[in-house]
């Protein structure tokens, strides 16, 4: 974090100044043999903003993806959420899951 705008207390990213951003994140699940709807949200301030959903069936990695320019003003935050079955755990690998956020 170069601009020390994440809150590890609440793991939420605060938004310093008014702009456009870009903010991907990837989430990523070691061999599941869980099955039906894995979600990925961008949420400001607590409301969700986008979403990326898809139905996983069989075993294997599930990989959720998602990217989008918002609008933001300052003391707004980010964070990330993801939706899916019971019985799962996210890879804690910073390469395999990941949030960043980029002021254009």
């Amino acid at each position: 974090d170069i601009g020390n705008n994440f809150d590890t207390l609440n793991d939420r990213f605060v938004v310093p100044e008014d702009g456009v951003y870009r903010v991907n994140a990837q989430i990523t699940i070691n061999s599941s043999t869980a099955t039906g709807i894995f979600d990925i949200r961008i949420r400001v301030n607590g409301t969700q903003q986008r979403r990326a959903t898809f139905n996983h069936t069989g075993t294997g990695n599930i990989v959720r993806q998602i990217s989008s320019l918002l609008q933001l003003t300052a003391g707004q935050t980010i964070d990330i959420a993801f939706g899916r079955a019971t019985g799962v755990t996210i890879a804690s690998n910073s390469v395999l899951s990941y949030f960043d956020i980029e002021q254009l």
